[in-house]
């Protein structure tokens, strides 16, 4: 549907308060360049959230754009077509309200409903805000997230493998291996890189990517949790796979790109990140090299 902020200019006259109120609230939000991901982000909302009038307006007007927006799902070529900076700052500041906001508990309702992917914002929100008089909100998405959680691929890859994730709602793991050099110019270069990037699942049940790129830019391909190509494209030729590519086969991926190109990825992380808290990460070095 497009930028909300202009939205919101369209529907000025049903603001009730000080224009300029309005106008100093759109302008702050203008700012900003992405979701909000820290307290730091969400507290630029807490002035705003003692004006009431304001707070009426937003309540309202959130609710409009995001029935009008698809609900924030994707439309049928897999795009998300709405301001996702703007949204997401007007359900922080309805979150740092006084009362429970019938616009929060509607878009939580049926973004849970639909499974949305971008749920896992509304759920960082809830936490950094962190608004006692949401508590049955944030506990109802908690609960939603947790039944979701253990049946994803990334808990149960981890699961297997003996590693335990952090009890944290953001906590991500990647991870990523470099091919060693070939001279052939028809095939893979040196700068190829697998990369395997595990997350905290987003509302949709997504958990996992698995990358394939080089610095060339002759192969740049993602996979997920719900991916079915089971190929890739490589200076244009397409490239057949024997399945799809997802975490629980990542080492017969390996096996197979080494295979069809007569290359070798080096086993050892060529750089990895794992959020604070994991328990026996070194199991997954160790797999990779077994």
């Amino acid at each position: 549907m497009g930028q909300l902020l202009d939205y919101l200019s369209d529907k000025k006259k049903n603001f009730k308060g000080n224009p300029k109120d309005l106008d100093k609230f759109t302008k702050k939000v203008a700012t900003f360049i992405h979701a909000p991901t820290t307290d730091k982000h969400t507290k630029r909302m807490l002035p705003f959230a003692e004006n009431s009038e304001l707070i009426s307006f937003v309540n309202q007007q959130l609710k409009d754009y995001f029935i009008h927006s698809n609900e924030f799902k994707e439309d049928e070529n897999g795009w998300k077509n709405y301001d996702i900076i703007a949204s997401w700052y007007l359900f922080t500041v309805l979150v740092y309200s006084k009362k429970v906001e019938d616009t929060v508990v509607f878009i939580l309702e049926r973004m849970k409903a639909s499974k949305n992917s971008d749920l896992f914002l509304l759920r960082r929100i809830f936490h950094l805000c962190t608004n006692p008089v949401y508590e049955k909100q944030f506990t109802e998405t908690e609960e939603y997230f947790s039944d979701l959680s253990s049946g994803t691929s990334i808990y149960r890859w981890l699961n297997e493998l003996g590693v335990t994730p952090p009890i944290s709602y953001n906590w991500a793991l990647i991870f990523r291996l470099k091919a060693l050099s070939t001279l052939d110019t028809n095939r893979l270069s040196d700068n190829v890189f697998l990369t395997v990037k595990g997350f905290e699942p987003e509302g949709n049940g997504e958990s996992f990517k698995i990358e394939l790129s080089d610095r060339e830019r002759n192969v740049q391909t993602t996979w997920n949790d719900f991916s079915e190509e089971d190929y890739f494209y490589f200076k244009q030729q397409k490239i057949q796979l024997k399945k799809v590519p997802n975490i629980f086969t990542i080492m017969e991926f390996i096996v197979e790109l080494e295979e069809i190109y007569e290359i070798k990825f080096e086993r050892k992380y060529d750089f990895s990140y794992f959020a604070k808290g994991f328990k026996k990460k070194e199991i997954i070095q160790k797999w990779l090299l077994r």
